[in-house]
């Protein structure tokens, strides 16, 4: 194994109980609260796509780099930071090919007694809408 391939990865994962999101923190600009949002900027919410609850006025948000803008994926009021070795992160199952494609999502981190599904960040940039005055 090569060294590239050894060293951990750091994640911001979300989420409560038995399923949540991981963010890789390369994809990660920096966090901001809601209060602290640009008055114009692009958002989606990782906790909505997977049913979890969302828009809170603690949430925080993780921006990402998009062609469209300043973008935000709402993570939530709970978020830790984790280091995990690359081995931890798990393809996904093949059955899970189609869902995985249409939902932006990566791959499997087990975190916490639960999964955490690590999601394409880009993928789900493409899905925020604008917010603020224009």
């Amino acid at each position: 194994m090569s060294d590239a391939e050894s060293r951990d990865r750091s994640f911001l994962v979300g989420g409560v109980g038995n399923l949540g999101f991981a963010v890789p923190m390369e994809d990660v600009r920096r966090l901001v609260g809601a209060v602290d949002l640009p008055p114009v900027h692009r958002r989606a919410s990782l906790p909505r796509l997977l049913g979890l609850a969302h828009d809170a006025p603690s949430s925080r948000f993780a921006e990402v780099a998009c062609l469209h803008g300043d973008t935000y994926l709402e993570l939530g009021p709970d978020v830790d930071v984790v280091c995990v070795p690359r081995t931890e992160i798990e393809p996904l199952p093949r059955v899970l090919a189609t869902t995985a494609l249409r939902w932006g999502w990566a791959g499997l981190l087990h975190h916490d007694g639960g999964f955490r599904i690590v999601m394409d960040t880009t993928w789900v940039a493409a899905l925020a809408a604008s917010r603020g005055s224009a």
